[in-house]
Order: structure tokens, then sequence, then C-alpha cells
């Protein structure tokens, strides 16, 4: 899987085929778990990045609807995982355009 976050969303499979998110909520909830990679990222969090601090009142349902929404379209749905209070993505090493930058940012200063 190739993710790339520098610029516009764009997810493709391992053939190379896009991944089309065509929902701006599913979009705003994978890109701020990919800007935080292999990391959980709790609900509160998600729900202020996805709604600007006016969320709605059902506002969780809304995420894990959401969520689910993201896990029938992504090629892998397992690396998106549900934790206690939060959600992560699992990326492998490579396959984040944003941390292939910096490992390539850090190859270059030394």
């Amino acid at each position: 899987m190739r993710l790339a976050i520098l610029g516009p969303l764009e997810i493709h499979d391992d053939h190379g085929a896009a991944v089309p998110l065509s929902r701006a909520l599913q979009r705003r909830a994978l890109g701020t778990l990919l800007l935080r990679a292999n990391s959980a990222v709790p609900i509160a969090e998600l729900i202020s990045a996805l709604w600007a601090g006016d969320p709605p009142r059902q506002a969780e349902t809304s995420l894990r609807t959401c969520v689910y929404g993201l896990r029938q379209r992504l090629p892998e749905p397992g690396r998106l995982r549900t934790h206690q209070r939060g959600y992560s993505f699992r990326a492998r090493p490579g396959e984040l355009d944003a941390s292939r930058f910096g490992d390539l940012l850090r190859q270059g200063t030394t």
C-alpha cells in the first residue's frame, strides 16, 4: 500500500490502483490517523479534528460509522485498529510519503 499525505490525500493498493475516498469526513479521519500513524489517536482528538469544535450531538456514533466506512474501502481493513478510547492506522515502513521524506531528509543531513 502507498499512503500519501504530503499534498492531496491518496491511497494506492499494492498494485498501484487508487483507493477512492470521496467522503470528506472519511478523508479527514484517515488524514488525521495518518499524521499520527502507528499511534492511537484518542476519540476526542478525532472528533475535534473532524468537526472543528462544532461536533454533532452523536459525534462518537458518527465517528464509528466513518471508521466502518473507511474499513470497507481500505485494501487491508485490519490496518485501521480500534483501541479502548481511540483508533490507529498501522503503516508499514516505506508506505507513508511523510515518513519516506523524513528518512531521506535525515540521510541528506548526515
